[in-house]
């Protein structure tokens, strides 16, 4: 009776010991989501009609460099526990034959997907991107005669409002200018609808089909294509990707563009409408490199 007790309180508690730990994640190395991220993203293969193999091994490649970039600080760390919502959402975007995949879909997707990798400053840490920041809805910023960024809450600001802290945020056309004494939310000069504004002067933004360098270029709504071939030679502002056979969005994504090298990925879908007293560093997966699908970078 002695012996089964025991054998019996012995097999409870492995029970137990199963029951807390579940079964072992299917991503718990960084290598393992990278190949999942590739097979979602190249199941539009069946529709770009390209060998899925050859571009599953080239976004992979592509989604370990962003992976190591975005561990690199040491900051944020890979989370294993976030790669299913990331990979469910690619494969809404990416499957079933998708024919398109709009920028506020890629834009929704960078998001999901940069939280693969969590960030760990907390409010008032320094930061070089906004994803450094574990409280919610911070944002990576600075001010005027401040050094350097720190994650702060963003805070909102009228025409004429001080704006002396990481996260103020002047209104559409406004920017925030460094005075004797202080700092305050200043319209931008040119005049007109101002889309966007640079050390004070209104920048009238990209709009659609129109050439850009990166997705800051392009009004909101847009990102700026990078993929390029003979056919497209220049980046421009689109809405979206499209794919087709034989189309600049199908060889980026299988690798073949001429100038696409990772993913902007729609990430930026315009300017910011307002100024920060600071640079708000974004996202991005992720992103944040340049031309095919977004990624957890």
């Amino acid at each position: 009776m002695r012996i089964q007790l025991v054998v019996g309180l012995a097999l409870g508690a492995l029970a137990a010991a199963t029951a807390c730990t579940g079964s072992p994640s299917p991503y718990a190395e960084v290598s393992e989501y990278c190949s999942a991220y590739a097979k979602a993203v190249c199941q539009v293969s069946s529709t770009c009609e390209f060998d899925p193999s050859a571009c599953e091994t080239y976004q992979g490649s592509y989604c370990n460099t962003q992976a190591s970039l975005a561990t690199a600080g040491g900051t944020r760390t890979y989370t294993p526990g976030n790669v299913q919502t990331c990979l469910n959402a690619l494969n809404s975007a990416y499957g079933n034959n998708a024919t398109a995949v709009s920028a506020a879909t890629l834009a929704s997707i960078d998001t999901t997907c940069a939280r693969v990798f969590v960030g760990s400053a907390g409010e008032g840490a320094a930061c070089t991107t906004s994803l450094d920041c574990s409280v919610s809805g911070d944002v990576c910023a600075s001010a005027p005669g401040i050094n350097g960024e720190t994650c702060a809450q963003p805070t909102q600001k009228l025409l004429n409002d001080v704006c002396a802290d990481p996260g103020d945020e002047c209104p559409a056309g406004a920017y925030c200018a460094e005075q004797a004494g202080t700092s305050k939310c200043q319209a931008c000069t040119g005049g007109g609808a101002c889309d966007s504004c640079n050390g004070g002067t209104c920048v009238t933004l990209s709009t659609l089909g129109q050439s850009c360098a990166s997705s800051s270029d392009c009004a909101s709504g847009l990102f700026c294509d990078l993929y390029t071939d003979p056919e497209a030679p220049s980046p421009t502002c689109v809405n979206g990707y499209g794919f087709a056979r034989g189309s600049v969005d199908c060889l980026g994504v299988d690798g073949q563009s001429t100038n696409g090298t990772g993913s902007s990925s729609g990430s930026s879908s315009g300017s910011s409408s307002g100024s920060s007293s600071g640079s708000s560093s974004g996202s991005s997966s992720g992103a944040d490199a340049g031309g095919d699908a977004p990624s957890g970078g």
